[in-house]
């Protein structure tokens, strides 16, 4: 009779030890994913190019906008989810570009950020 209840013993402690496991391993997934992006851009050698997601073709051409005022030889641009709000995260770009980028996107919802075109064309 104490046999038996050894193994069921450690059954129960297999199943708990699966849980943590598979716990500890869902929650590094979801940390290491970060924000959800919907957008992806980038500049190489003053030409902006979109490279994934959608987002509304307006938003392109002000990004275009703010991007060709100085030579940029290199950024990355990336919108993503913030809080249920577009938010523009850059790098190669200054602090006033990307306050500029962040009002851009800033007046635009998420909704028309997933429905937006995928632009097929660059921009010098």
């Amino acid at each position: 009779m104490q046999q038996c209840w050894a193994i069921r013993a450690n059954d129960i402690i297999a199943v708990w030890v699966f849980v943590v496991v598979l716990s500890v391993i869902v929650v590094i997934f979801v940390l290491l994913r970060g924000s959800p992006e919907l957008a992806r851009l980038e500049v190489r050698n003053g030409r902006l190019s979109f490279l994934r997601g959608r987002l509304p073709p307006r938003v392109f051409d002000d990004f275009a906008d703010v991007l060709s005022r100085r030579a940029i030889e290199r950024a990355d641009v990336r919108v993503v989810l913030d809080g249920g709000r577009p938010r523009v995260i850059a790098t190669g770009v200054t602090d006033d570009e990307l306050q500029q980028l962040r009002n851009v996107a800033g007046s635009y919802t998420s909704s028309q950020f997933r429905t937006g075109r995928a632009p097929r064309r660059d921009r010098q």
